[in-house]
This record gives C-alpha cells, sequence and structure tokens, in this order.
C-alpha cells in the first residue's frame, strides 16, 4: 500500500491511519511536495495533481502487480486485502464511493492493476490537467472515466466514505473523513470522535457502544 500525504496531513496518519491499520503488506510513504492547504485551493489542487503523477510512476515500476494509493485521514475497522483482491480480480481499477447510490468515485482509496489500460487512462488524465487547471484530481478521473477505457467499480459501501452520508456501518472495513470542511482541524476531530467510541485493541470488542451519533 501506498500513501501520499503533504507535511499538513501528517497527524492523520501517526494519530489514526498506522494505528488502525491491520493487514500485512507493507506501507510505503511517498511524501506529497505541495505545501497543501482547504479544499479546491491553488495548494490543494497542486497536491492532486502531483498524487496522479505518483500513480502514474507506480503503475510503470509495478507491472502486472495490484496496488493500493491511499490518502491518510483513514481509520480502518478490520482488514482489508482479502475483500479488495476479491473485488479487484474482474476489474482494472476500484475506488471508494463517493454517493450512497452510483457509481461516483472518491480517489482518496484507488486499488488498481498495474497494466497497459491503467497506464494510459492516467496519462490521458494528466495530459488533460492543463486544459481544466480548476479540476482536482477526483474531477478529472471522474470525466475520463466516461470513456470507458479502463473497467472499473466502486467498493461496497462497508468502505464507508462520509461523503456517503448516514452512519457508518458496523461491518465497516474503514472509515474515510472526507467530508468534515475544507481544513485538517475538521478531519481530526472528526475521526477522534469516532475514535472514542471504537475498541481497537487486539481483540477488543469493536464499537464500544452504539455509533448512532457518528
Amino acid at each position: 500500500m501506498y500513501v501520499t500525504f503533504t507535511k499538513t496531513h501528517e497527524k492523520l496518519f501517526t494519530e489514526f491511519f498506522l494505528p488502525s491499520y491491520q493487514d500485512t503488506f507493507p506501507i510505503e510513504i511517498r511524501p506529497n511536495k505541495n505545501k497543501g492547504g482547504p479544499w479546491h485551493s491553488p495548494e490543494y489542487l497542486g497536491a492532486t495533481k502531483e498524487k496522479l503523477h505518483l500513480i502514474l510512476e507506480l503503475i510503470k515500476t509495478n507491472p502486472g502487480k495490484v496496488i493500493i494509493v491511499s490518502d491518510v485521514d483513514i481509520m480502518f475497522y478490520r482488514p482489508v486485502e482479502i475483500e479488495l483482491n476479491k473485488l479487484i480480480s474482474q476489474k482494472d481499477l476500484l475506488f471508494s464511493a463517493e454517493n450512497p447510490k452510483g457509481r461516483n468515485p472518491n480517489t482518496g482509496f484507488t486499488v488498481l492493476k498495474c497494466n497497459d489500460k491503467n497506464e494510459k487512462f492516467y496519462t490521458d488524465v494528466i495530459n488533460s490537467a492543463i486544459a481544466y487547471p480548476t479540476l482536482d484530481d477526483q474531477q478529472l478521473i471522474t470525466k475520463f472515466l466516461q470513456s470507458g477505457t479502463v473497467e472499473y467499480d466502486v467498493l461496497p459501501r462497508t468502505f464507508w466514505n462520509d461523503s456517503i452520508g448516514g452512519t457508518i456501518p458496523k461491518d465497516a472495513f474503514f472509515h474515510h473523513a472526507n467530508y468534515c470542511g475544507p481544513t485538517v482541524e475538521g478531519k481530526v476531530k472528526r475521526l477522534r470522535n469516532v475514535k472514542d467510541i471504537y475498541d481497537f485493541s487486539v481483540g477488543g470488542s469493536g464499537w464500544s457502544r452504539t455509533n448512532t451519533a457518528v
């Protein structure tokens, strides 16, 4: 699994992502050299464009492999490897779901095969960024998925994004704090609130009380 984040998001990795991670495949950090900033600021857009270049590089250097590229505003509730291997078998790309229904992708958690189709897809997305300077990586990818050049799907809603709405499922694999205001502080507050009612200890009971408040 590859994670990429700016210095402003390091707290999210050390406080939430890494301590909750439960799989055995290694995590490789690829720092994002942009400053980072509020959602859709120039700094934010620069960071998302750099992430596209990173994914293309990883596709080229991992031929034939399946890789995961993840943001770090995520807490894990159980291992994901077995489920993801099953889901990616018939697809080129998997994204977590942005909405409660449909196939709109959230690019904060991406599972992909390092194949020729994905190399061409990400090359085309990157080349288009010049023509669409105000679009972030997710908006560009959503636009190009309509071409049908890659087989993609969204993950089940047990791979939970806050943008889905409602409450986190009790059988969730993870929780992605992607809809918590424009700053890192909103993400930290949201994840801390969830962390307070979930038992992450080995052999722990999971949700320590009803999660209807989260």
